[in-house]
């Protein structure tokens, strides 16, 4: 099959283009790189949604999971502070446990950050410009 004789839709003179499995060792499908094209650009927004929920203050990176006084040291006290209780283990039948969290506002390089934060722990770090 020559490039010249391929058409509109992916034939040529002979019928459609072989898939994969019947290309040539060495050879590379279009479709191949279609999906390694999505799954690379899968694994960059992987990886700026984990850069997302993360703070770096003084060379100290802030993540989830993080423990809350280093929230403190790096930043103060916050804004204003809401507490609230969040169900953290439920059934069919309702909650079975339930545990108080709080929820800090911080404004930051022009950056508005909601932390929330339970058992001195930093649970979420969402951020927004307003």
């Amino acid at each position: 099959m020559t490039s010249a004789a391929v058409a509109v839709g992916g034939e040529d003179a002979t019928g459609p283009l072989l898939s994969c499995r019947q290309n040539p060792p060495g050879k590379v499908c279009a479709h191949m790189i279609k999906h390694w094209t999505w799954l690379l650009l899968l694994l960059l927004l992987v990886a700026a949604t984990s850069q997302a929920s993360s703070l770096r203050f003084d060379g100290v990176l802030i993540r989830e999971g993080s423990p809350a006084w280093l929230l403190l040291e790096h930043m103060g006290e916050p804004r204003y502070r809401s507490s609230q209780e969040t169900c953290v283990r439920r059934d069919r039948r309702g909650c079975l446990e339930w545990r108080a969290s709080e929820t800090w506002f911080y404004r930051h390089n022009d950056l508005n950050y909601t932390i929330t934060v339970s058992g001195g722990q930093i649970l979420k770090i969402e951020w927004s410009r307003f």
